[in-house]
């Protein structure tokens, strides 16, 4: 039993041992800025004093390290973060007991101090929102930033102010040791409205086609337009070749008919009747070479449909026919 007892007796003293080693490497550190920086207040070094003593109080807070920070602040004309400290260094010497003692020097020097801080009033203008909010420099007062006296430091300060649906007010001043001003104040001009976007343009519905139309000139339609077309103009190459094959037998008829040799069955009488047969065939197909390209216009350049179809077949028009012995136009149409 009284071995369980002197073990967890050592282990108890284990943990304390080991909560307390964060703590003491704190204090260590906090002791070695702290030294640091009063070498450097002593050499008038302010601005490496002024940072090593903030960064030791900020890791133990301590009369001592109060008192030079504020000593430092005061040196380089930080008056009132000079005033916060000197206050905290009187009230944390009296809460701690300080066997130093240095509570009333700590007031003293605060009440000095107080003397010699600028203090800045910001007042809210007639006719500013109630909601309005302000920052002076770095510190975002909120809404309690008006009608209150607030210590600032010597020299220039900005205040922004703003207020929900307005634009940021921005002012300036400047206040002197010992200086007390107030500042009137007000968010800036309402923000403007943002302009809607317009509609996007409905895109324009596709033209209906009405039953028994083409749609588009490049349906079907055309298609047999250029299909029939192109047959005619074949059809007229090949009657202009056979035309030109009657012209040359004919001529040959000519020439061979002698009045000894133009009788039945005579190279001339052959002639001739190739020449008749090439002619009858030139006839048909030049004739129907044009009806297939007078049909192909019609399709190509008139719209589709049985009822443009109906229109068209009442107006008048010269129509090429072709027969077995020979061509020509019919003119038909309502009058």
């Amino acid at each position: 039993m009284m071995a369980r007892r002197a073990l967890a007796a050592a282990c108890a003293l284990g943990v304390v041992s080991l909560a307390g080693r964060p703590a003491r490497a704190q204090a260590s550190e906090a002791e070695e800025l702290f030294q640091q920086g009063r070498k450097a207040l002593e050499t008038k070094d302010y601005g490496t004093a002024c940072t090593k003593l903030q960064a030791s109080e900020q890791l133990e807070r301590a009369v001592g390290t109060l008192m030079s920070l504020a000593t430092c602040e005061e040196a380089v004309g930080r008056l009132s973060s000079a005033r916060l400290h000197w206050q905290e260094a009187a009230a944390w010497a009296e809460a701690t007991r300080d066997q130093l003692n240095r509570a009333p020097l700590a007031r003293k020097r605060f009440a000095a101090l107080d003397l010699r801080v600028p203090r800045l009033t910001l007042k809210l203008a007639s006719g500013a929102p109630k909601e309005s909010t302000a920052r002076r420099d770095d510190v975002d007062l909120g809404a309690s930033a008006f009608d209150t006296a607030f210590p600032v430091d010597v020299g220039n300060h900005a205040v922004v102010v703003t207020a929900p649906g307005r634009q940021e007010g921005r002012f300036t001043v400047e206040l002197g040791e010992g200086e007390s001003k107030t500042l009137e104040v007000a968010p800036g001009e309402p923000v403007p409205a943002v302009k809607a976007a317009p509609p996007a343009p409905v895109a324009a519905p596709p033209p209906t086609v009405a039953p028994g139309e083409t749609g588009t000139k490049h349906g079907s339609q055309t298609t047999i337009a250029l299909i029939a077309g192109g047959a005619g103009v074949v059809s007229v190459v090949a009657g202009a070749v056979l035309g030109a094959r009657a012209g040359s037998s004919w001529s040959s008829a000519q020439r061979d008919c002698t009045p000894n040799d133009c009788g039945a069955g005579s190279n001339a009488r052959r002639e001739k009747s190739d020449a008749d047969t090439a002619a009858t065939l030139s006839t048909i197909t030049v004739a129907a070479g044009a009806a297939l390209i007078a049909g192909a216009a019609v399709l190509y350049f008139l719209p589709g449909g049985t009822k443009a179809s109906a229109a068209n077949a009442s107006r008048p028009r010269l129509v090429p026919v072709a027969g077995v012995r020979g061509g020509g136009l019919f003119f038909t149409g309502a009058f």
